[in-house]
């Protein structure tokens, strides 16, 4: 199911044209606690700070009509898929890659209903495949292989050596192909040719007994540690003048080999794995081209300086190798850890569980309410309260973060911005601030007092130019009385450090970061709309 629902997922938001990194979008799917399912779709979807909406309508073909033009859906055997309005019919994209076109007669007698679609809003953007980091690790790669190249002309190679340089290069890669296969990571190249069939299966052999020397070291291992010697072993010889002839007394030997593969292959496994195939294919063009090029059993010798050479290149390859081949381990390992952690820690109720073991406060100011700054949504189920200061180094990340759940879920939550600061001052360059920001709030524009609020909390931020540049508070004295019952509150409730954050009156539980609220603004809302109607079902009983 890994590749099944990320697939579809993958090729919607493709339709709809949005810029997504597919490496966080499949980790975000797979992390989901509920995945696979329709809610871990909407989750991620949400997660992305993509609008989406999830419906189960009637089957029928007024309501087909009024569909939008790209959704994700369910077939009735519960089988998900794609859907893209093509003129008059429907373009299916099923989980097993199939592409289907029906009418909408025919769709309609295997369609569930569900509909899940997006928002589009903005200028259609371009996928993006990769994360920045992947991008200088290709330049890296591109760069070495150039300079590798550039040695090679360098040193006015025959058309013999270019071709056996090039063999080995070719079968270090398909080599690397079959470690990550075996290791578990997924690539499209290695897809298109270990598609299990009747007789092809690259998993039941790379899997099976015969693909392993005394149980711990495999036929893989021993591919690239060769090809990888090879490689360095030929860099040598033609550095250094020496002849070919142990490097044909090699490939020789690996003949044996190969017969043996296929054997094994065909006789005991029954099945033929592609890529094994195109190392033999790669070790026998080798022998074959030494053959054309007039090598026989008289070009093999044994001198000490080719000797000297390929031991160096085996041995040198051998420990690039075992350093390697843990780390490509450890980091598929860590992968799935991750994974499994995140599902773990998206739980919600776990989540609720925490969050509840708090002692509830009383979050209100009514005396002042309406000029306690408020961002977002101020009819949400969901408040969340920041307790704050601008002279605080650590709140700075806290605004930052709570700003970044608020932009996701402007319309799900409100944010209350609560400053605990030296009140009675009034020269206090905390108060000043503060008190300015409270007159912003209410004389002037969100967007602006975002800006200041940005500012004042930057990093960098340096508090008496700030001033300067934002001015003093008209009204101070007004504000001052504001910020000194803030303070009190802050008091009475034992808030005695910034930054604090309570959701619905209760601290957030430290065993989460606070960007880790964005995972659960849906089942907070939920969960909040459901104790709302347990409560007004018991006043009603009650009365």
């Amino acid at each position: 199911m890994e590749n099944t629902l990320f697939f579809i997922l993958k090729n919607f938001l493709k339709k709809e044209n949005f810029k997504v990194n597919l490496k966080e979008l499949k980790f975000q799917l797979l992390s989901h606690p509920s995945y696979p399912s329709l809610h871990s779709l909407t989750g991620v979807l949400s997660h992305l700070g993509i609008k989406n909406l999830a419906l189960e309508v009637p089957v029928d073909m007024y309501t087909l009509q009024q569909t939008p033009d790209n959704f994700i859906s369910l077939t009735q055997d519960r089988q998900f898929m794609m859907v893209s309005r093509v003129g008059s019919k429907f373009e299916l994209l099923l989980e097993n890659k199939e592409r289907k076109i029906k009418d909408a007669t025919d769709f309609l007698k295997d369609w569930s209903g569900i509909v899940v679609a997006a928002e589009i809003d903005g200028e259609n953007t371009k996928l993006s495949n990769e994360a920045p980091n992947n991008k200088l690790s290709y330049a890296i790669y591109s760069l070495t292989g150039l300079l590798l190249i550039g040695f090679f002309i360098g040193w006015n190679p025959d058309w013999l050596q270019t071709l056996q340089l090039s063999l080995a290069l070719s079968g270090l890669l398909i080599s690397i192909l079959i470690v990550n296969r075996e290791l578990g990571f997924k690539s499209k190249v290695v897809d298109a040719f270990c598609s299990d069939g009747e007789s092809t299966s690259c998993d039941e052999v790379l899997n099976s007994k015969g693909a392993s020397l005394f149980n711990f070291l495999k036929l893989s291992d021993l591919s690239v540690i060769y090809f990888l010697g090879l490689v360095i072993t030929w860099l040598l010889v033609l550095a250094f003048g020496k002849t070919n002839s142990i490097i044909i007394l090699l490939t020789t030997l690996t003949i044996p080999v190969t017969l043996y593969s296929i054997y094994y292959q065909y006789i005991i496994v029954e099945k033929w794995c592609p890529l094994c195939l195109g190392i033999v294919a790669v070790l026998w063009t080798q022998f074959g081209t030494f053959l054309m090029g007039g090598a026989g059993i008289k070009d093999i010798s044994l001198n000490f300086g080719n000797s000297v050479i390929a031991l160096f290149s085996f041995l040198l390859a051998t420990s690039i190798w075992i350093f390697i081949r843990p780390l490509l381990h450890g980091r598929h390992e860590l992968g799935k850890l991750k994974i499994e952690h995140y599902k773990f820690k998206r739980n919600f109720d776990l989540f609720l569980s925490v969050l509840n073991k708090g002692v509830r406060l009383e979050p209100n100011l009514p005396t002042f309410e309406g000029r306690e700054i408020v961002l977002g949504n101020v009819h949400a189920n969901v408040s969340i309260l920041l307790v704050t200061s601008p002279q605080c180094f650590y709140c700075k990340s806290a605004h930052n973060e709570l700003e970044k759940v608020l932009d996701k879920n402007p319309d799900d939550i409100n944010l209350v911005i609560r400053f605990n600061v030296n009140a009675k001052e009034k020269e206090d360059i905390g108060n000043r601030v503060c008190s300015r920001l409270l007159e912003l709030y209410e004389t002037q524009p969100v967007e602006t007092l975002l800006k200041a609020m940005g500012e004042a909390y930057a990093e960098d931020s340096d508090l008496p130019k700030w001033l300067l540049d934002w001015g003093e508070p008209i009204n101070h004295e007004d504000y001052s009385t504001i910020l000194l019952e803030q303070q009190q509150w802050c008091i009475e409730k034992e808030v005695h450090f910034t930054p604090a954050v309570y959701i619905n009156g209760k601290e957030f539980p430290k065993e989460y970061q606070r960007t880790d609220i964005s995972y659960f603004i849906e089942d907070l809302t939920e969960s909040t709309n459901d104790l709302s109607a347990v409560e007004e079902n018991t006043e009603l009983i009650n009365s």
